[in-house]
Order: structure tokens, then C-alpha cells, then sequence
């Protein structure tokens, strides 16, 4: 027997915002623009379509919610206040205490990027199949908050995601500096696989960053394949792979080696090799290179 529970505060405030989870980088239809007025518990919570009397349900998307902080309504993120665990479940929450200002909300899942959640051993052939198929997730974000809040659901930033993902990274990601002036982060606590990211802060030189992910088990990443390289120019950072886990009833394991070498000109490197594998018009804006 399962059985679904819920909160009941009737004096709490409460909205309600459906947003479509898209199998590509461009990332959620809508997030929603916080103005905080006084400073207010507040809690969220992303809801999916559970399987419950549903012959033929789709595997679940790994959801997560990120609370980020912005100078103003509509600009971008400077830094991640909260963020949820990332589950291949029904349903994720948190709750976090906000003080006056200015937020910015943001639901995330990535497993449907991944050639359709199949195990990467699959061909190329089929993965360019699977890139032409729409996978998008509707999805319900509620708030609930202890004082009245501005809420407003807009369309966000086609690099959303990216810029999400770095904030977090850089909040909650170990980091590793194996390279002077190139860092390394990655983040695997509650996160049912493994976030990585590279900043190069160096002025000159350009990182090459090879990322070898194959000895992970039950796993599905969002660059289509396990092992990645990356050219990274200077004053430029990435986030280069995502692996989620796949099925959510086994176990899992991540197996990650880096490595960074600084090569002196990205311009002299083939353009057809600045990443391996290619760029997918799915997983670009999530996975190309952008400017500190």
C-alpha cells in the first residue's frame, strides 16, 4: 500500500505553478522570481506524476529545486541559498528561512537528456535517434510560506541551468586545484550520481580537462557518453558532465579520474575536437564554456 501525505497549514500562504521539465539545456518552461517582503520561513516543494495506477509510466526525472539569491528581479543569479537534494522520485522539498529580498527559484531534472535514460553502452546510431524525442516532463512547484510573498512565474535564461549549477558548485562542490589558476569541482552528496565543473581563471592559458566516468554503474550522463574531454579557454568556466543514476530501485556507484593540463592556444587545437564527444543542440547550453 502506498499513500500519499501533505501539509495542511491554513495560515500559511500558498501558490501553486506548473512548469514543463524540457529534455534539453534550455531546462524548465518557468521559474519563478521571489520578492521577499519581510523576512519569512518558506518552504517548496516539485512534484511529478507518480506511476500509481499507470500501466505504462515513464522512468521518474531525477528532480531537484534551487533557491538562488539576484540583485533584482529578472537579472541573474549571484549565489545559491538553498537547494534540494537531487532523487529519481515523485517528489522533492526543502525549506530554508529568507530574508528581505530579491530570489530566484529554479526546478531542475536531467536524466531525460540522457539519449532517453538508456545505458550509455548504446550506439551512436541510437543515441542520435533518441535525441529527436520529446521527453518533456510536466511538473507542479509549490510554495508555502509562513508571511506573504511576490511571486512571479516567468520564462528564465536559456543558460539557467548552467548558471545554476555553477552557483551550486561553488557552494556545496569539492574542490580540487590541480592546475594554478584551474579548479576542479564536483559534488556528489545527495545527488544520485555526480555534478562537474571546471574553472579556468588563468588569463592565458587554456585547460584541457579530461573527465573518465566509464567505471560508473547504473548510470546515464548528459554528455551521452562517460568519458569527456573539454578545451576551456581562459577566464571561462564549464560544467562538463552530469551522471544520474539510472534505475532507482538498484544500487549505483560513480567512478570519477580527472585531469587538467594547461595548453598555451585553444586556437590551434581542431575545432571538431574542443569537446568529445560533439555538443548535442540537447546538452550545449548546459555544456559549453561561458565567461567568469
Amino acid at each position: 500500500m502506498r499513500v500519499d501525505v501533505c501539509k495542511v497549514r491554513p495560515e500559511w500562504a500558498e501558490v501553486r505553478i506548473e512548469t514543463v521539465l524540457l529534455p534539453s539545456a534550455r531546462g524548465p518552461t518557468h521559474v519563478v522570481y521571489l520578492t521577499v517582503l519581510h523576512d519569512t520561513e518558506i518552504e517548496l516543494c516539485l512534484f511529478q506524476e507518480n506511476s500509481r495506477g499507470h500501466e505504462d509510466t515513464a522512468t521518474p526525472l531525477d528532480l531537484s529545486v534551487a533557491i538562488l539569491a539576484v540583485p533584482a528581479v529578472g537579472q541573474l543569479p549571484t549565489s545559491v541559498v538553498v537547494h534540494s537534494r537531487r532523487s529519481v522520485c515523485f517528489c522533492v522539498s526543502l525549506t530554508a528561512f529568507l530574508k528581505e529580498g530579491h530570489y530566484l527559484v529554479v526546478p531542475m531534472a536531467f536524466n531525460h537528456m540522457s539519449s532517453e535514460m538508456v545505458h550509455p553502452s548504446h550506439t551512436a546510431a541510437t543515441s542520435d535517434r533518441l535525441e529527436k524525442t520529446d521527453d518533456s516532463r510536466s511538473c507542479v512547484l509549490t510554495l508555502y510560506s509562513a508571511r506573504p510573498v511576490l511571486a512571479d512565474s516567468t520564462v528564465p535564461s536559456p543558460t539557467v541551468l548552467a548558471d545554476t549549477l555553477y552557483c551550486i558548485l561553488r557552494s556545496s562542490g569539492k574542490r580540487t586545484e590541480q592546475c594554478p589558476g584551474m579548479t576542479v569541482y564536483s559534488l556528489m552528496t545527495r545527488m544520485s550520481g555526480l555534478v562537474i565543473g571546471i574553472e579556468n581563471r588563468h588569463p592565458m592559458m587554456t585547460s584541457k580537462f579530461e573527465c573518465l566516468c566509464s567505471g560508473s554503474m547504473n548510470m546515464v550522463c548528459t554528455r551521452l557518453q562517460m568519458d569527456t574531454i573539454d578545451f576551456i579557454p581562459p577566464l571561462h568556466r564549464q560544467i562538463s558532465l552530469i551522471l544520474t543514476q539510472l534505475e532507482r530501485t538498484s544500487g549505483y556507484s560513480v567512478s570519477c579520474q580527472s585531469a587538467v593540463n594547461p595548453v598555451l592556444s585553444r586556437h590551434a587545437i581542431d575545432p571538431s575536437l574542443l569537446h568529445i564527444p560533439p555538443l548535442t543542440e540537447r546538452n550545449r547550453l548546459l555544456h559549453q564554456p561561458y565567461p567568469l
